[in-house]
């Protein structure tokens, strides 16, 4: 019957599905595996990934340190050379102490012998002929006391610019003080031409009597010697040709100090000449100081 072979088709087909289904898990489970081993080594790779970049930056390290050694050693180096130069200079530097700490000794040495000399009155070790000290063998005390010597004569000059310039002022007041207790002899009228003459002339007197004054207050002294004069000899001699103007030479000192009196005491005597126009003026103008 044809129902029967249709039963006998069907039980054939359902022991087929049955393989099927069991390939079917077998594969299923084949997969699985697969997908777990995918998952462990991409893990895998992970790891390897994260050590390979911690290897890279080690490297890097190591290779700073590496370029850091370097330059320590280069420095090393230069302080190794800096080292020796230093130990150069420092024998040097000690061989000049020790010829410094010779010439102290000598120096000390000459300071006592001439302590002793100026004790005993014996100048001529010291003092070499011409009255010129030999600065070699001059010791350091008798070699500061021209500095001192120096100070002193800048006080003496500034002293003296000031004493005269007091004494100006006091001579002009005392002659001012005798003009104006002087009365005149004759009386002019105010406001007339002789009057105001008059008044110029005695104004003009003033003048002369404070020129004067100021003339006799100042010092008569002329420096023959400047500061060319204490340079050593061998700077003298390479300097002798050089050239000296007019003004800083003491005959330029003389010849202004003589014309200054000259013409004060012109015009003194035209100051006296005019006076004498006036009867009974008193002379009281000052002599003239000539130099």
């Amino acid at each position: 019957a044809p129902w029967i072979k249709r039963a006998a088709q069907f039980k054939a087909s359902l022991v087929q599905n049955a393989d099927v289904e069991r390939r079917t898990m077998a594969l299923n489970e084949e997969i699985t595996s697969l997908a777990r081993e995918l998952k462990l080594r991409d893990q895998a790779i992970q790891e390897y990934g994260a050590k390979t970049d911690m290897l890279e930056k080690r490297t890097e390290t190591m290779r700073r340190q590496a370029e850091h050694v370097a330059d320590l050693q280069c420095l090393l180096d230069a302080a190794n050379s800096k080292v020796l130069t230093y130990e150069e200079a420092i024998e040097s530097l000690q061989a000049e102490t020790d010829a410094l700490e010779r010439e102290c000794r000598s120096l000390k040495q000459a300071s006592a012998a001439a302590k002793s000399a100026a004790l005993a009155g014996d100048f001529s070790a010291i003092i070499g002929p011409g009255g010129r000290g030999n600065e070699s063998l001059l010791p350091t005390d008798l070699l500061g006391l021209r500095g001192k010597i120096a100070a002193l004569q800048v006080s003496v000059s500034y002293l003296r610019t000031e004493n005269a310039h007091l004494r100006a002022k006091y001579l002009f007041k005392e002659e001012s003080r005798a003009l104006a207790a002087q009365p005149l002899v004759r009386a002019l009228a105010p406001g007339s031409a002789g009057c105001s003459e008059l008044a110029e002339v005695v104004r003009e007197a003033k003048t002369a009597a404070r020129e004067a004054c100021r003339l006799a207050a100042m010092p008569k002294l002329v420096k023959l010697t400047n500061a060319s004069a204490q340079q050593p000899q061998q700077q003298q001699q390479n300097r002798r040709h050089a050239w000296v103007p007019m003004r800083s030479r003491p005959q330029y000192d003389l010849y202004c100090q003589q014309t200054l009196a000259q013409t004060l005491k012109r015009r003194v005597e035209g100051v006296q000449e005019r006076l004498r126009l006036f009867s009974g003026f008193p002379m009281l103008l000052p002599p003239t100081h000539t130099t």
